[in-house]
């Protein structure tokens, strides 16, 4: 690798440089969802000290979340704590939305959100009742912030095909 030629560059990486980085005790469902297979390990492990670090580059951790998250829906929902797993990945998007510093970014979040819910909607494995529960609680969060319902409005291509789908496995 090249050396640094900028000073001020060499200034500014020395000083945002983070060897380590506490995570959530909330993502522990997630931890435990992945437990065993190395290479998610890694890569959720990579995700969370990303999300957890103090200067966060939004441009990337947005999009490795969400393909982690529609990625890995398969491991997360086997979990014996498929609904905490959901219940963190979802509020996580949520959160990403409203501290995003960019409106792209924002709606880049929700639109995550809602493209794990809709999977999460059609490859549900356990008792509807479950998923009602979950997703209930999430559209519930998202109606109640007028910034991510904003967000959601013009970002997604059908949420009502979504919510639709959601309530005729409800009746199930």
């Amino acid at each position: 690798m090249a050396p640094i030629q900028s000073k001020a560059l060499q200034v500014n990486l020395e000083e945002t440089a983070v060897d380590r980085v506490e995570f959530h005790p909330r993502f522990l469902p997630l931890r435990r969802a992945v437990k065993g297979y190395r290479g998610v390990e890694g890569a959720l492990n990579h995700l969370l000290f990303e999300l957890h670090h103090p200067y966060m580059n939004w441009a990337a951790v947005i999009p490795e979340f969400r393909s982690f998250t529609l990625g890995q829906l398969h491991l997360l929902l086997r979990s014996p704590e498929a609904r905490e797993c959901l219940d963190v990945c979802l509020s996580t998007f949520e959160e990403l939305a409203l501290r995003a510093p960019k409106e792209e970014q924002k709606r880049e979040a929700v639109d995550g959100w809602l493209a794990l819910l809709e999977k999460v909607v059609r490859t549900w494995p356990g008792e509807p009742r479950h998923l009602v529960e979950v997703a209930a609680a999430a559209v519930a969060r998202l109606v109640e912030s007028p910034e991510l319902l904003t967000a959601a409005a013009v970002s997604y291509h059908s949420p009502v095909a979504l919510l639709m789908e959601l309530a005729r496995r409800g009746e199930g």
